[in-house]
């Protein structure tokens, strides 16, 4: 008799076939419980400086932020200039609690406009 896989799955989460309680519940409990921690000590770490650089490409702009320990993200950016997306982007930073550490550097021009920039945040107190 083959048996339905997603009843399978099921049992490995929620127990045994006869409604009794196995090992492999009690395991995905322990792991969910050991991912929450993880994930709330990860909220929990102080933000450090951060330098946020901007590219414009064919009237897009991108945001790369920068983090102490060389770790990178992307952010999206709604303006079409170059300007307009270090305005924009300076307002987020600074509404998360962010200081701006002097002015933007312009990295890179193209036809007396820049193409790329970047500002350094301190990090919140």
């Amino acid at each position: 008799m083959r048996r339905d896989p997603d009843k399978v799955l099921a049992e490995a989460f929620l127990g045994r076939r006869d409604g009794s309680v196995g090992w492999t519940s009690a395991l995905g409990a322990l792991d969910t419980s050991m991912r929450t921690k993880h994930t709330t000590d990860m909220t929990n770490t102080k933000m450090g400086p951060i330098e946020v650089w901007l590219t414009q490409a064919n009237m897009v702009v991108s945001c790369r932020v920068v983090h102490e320990d060389e770790s990178t993200e992307e952010y999206d950016v709604e303006s079409l200039s170059m300007r307009g997306g270090q305005r924009e982007m300076t307002g987020y930073f600074v509404k998360q609690g962010y200081i701006p550490d002097g002015r933007w550097t312009t990295e890179s021009e193209e036809k007396g406009e820049p193409i790329e920039a970047w500002r350094r945040f301190k990090a919140p107190s």
